[in-house]
């Protein structure tokens, strides 16, 4: 059985691509037979609260920027180790400048799984 991966999408970063980038990791978890909960925060230290309730996925990828990703990981401090995936889609992303992932959701997703 494949595993259970929730992507939280913050749809406000990167100026919109956030939002843009909802259908284009649909239709990958579609093509490739990924069950999946795709999830968007909707006001400010939501993604401390996804992350939080769902602590017991397989598998949590932040899809936005360096605020969401902090959030997402502080938040699981408490609980059994979860496997974290980023998909750099904010304005920034010094985080994932500094492991030397390529911009563009495709690529990114494609090295996730």
């Amino acid at each position: 059985m494949p595993a259970k991966i929730v992507f939280i999408v913050n749809p406000y970063s990167g100026k919109g691509r956030g939002r843009e980038s909802i259908p284009l990791i649909k239709k990958y978890c579609k093509a490739n037979n990924i069950i999946s909960d795709i999830i968007s925060t909707e006001y400010p230290r939501h993604a401390t609260e996804l992350a939080e309730n769902y602590n017991n996925a397989e598998i949590l990828i932040s899809a936005g920027g360096d605020e969401a990703l902090n959030e997402i990981i502080n938040a699981l401090n408490d609980y059994a180790p979860v496997q974290i995936g980023v998909l750099p889609i904010g304005s920034g992303n010094d985080f994932s400048r500094n492991l030397n992932l390529v911009k563009g959701i495709g690529n990114n997703l494609l090295s996730i799984f």
